[in-house]
């Protein structure tokens, strides 16, 4: 969720740099989908996360990066 909110905030702001933004769990099974929960939350935001896979934290993505939240 916060990696597709993150995405939709950032194209409103056109003038701010290229930005990736990615997001990852803790205890994520890759490849699974969304909840049903998330994936209604999103829809009632105007948002989708029909194509999101869960993907595991991994170290090197932490050591890549400039901000972790």
């Amino acid at each position: 969720m916060a990696e597709v909110i993150a995405q939709e905030i950032h194209s409103k702001t056109a003038h701010l740099p290229r930005v990736i933004f990615t997001s990852a769990g803790l205890s994520a099974i890759d490849g699974d989908s969304a909840s049903d929960h998330a994936k209604e939350t999103m829809a009632e935001m105007g948002l989708s996360l029909e194509e999101h896979k869960a993907r595991m934290l991994q170290e090197e993505w932490l050591q890549n990066s400039d901000l972790v939240l």
